[in-house]
């Protein structure tokens, strides 16, 4: 059972799965993405918006490039 190129893939952008598959489609001679393949690259806007609630660590703060001197 090996990696078939023509399906889609669920795998997330990065990890060794979609690497693979990516890997696969090179291979045969395909495009490497397939418009039904996952394409969330990151958090969704909800879960951004979330980090302004208190309960949540909050980043720490840039230092000021004039300060650093």
């Amino acid at each position: 059972m090996g990696i078939d190129p023509t399906e889609s893939t669920r795998a997330k952008p990065g990890t060794d799965e979609k690497v693979l598959m990516l890997s696969a489609r090179y291979a045969a001679g395909i495009a490497l993405w397939d418009a039904r393949d996952r394409n969330d690259h990151g958090p969704k806007e909800r879960d951004l918006m979330g980090a302004l609630d208190e309960s949540r660590p909050q980043p720490l703060p840039l230092p000021d490039p004039d300060q650093l001197g």
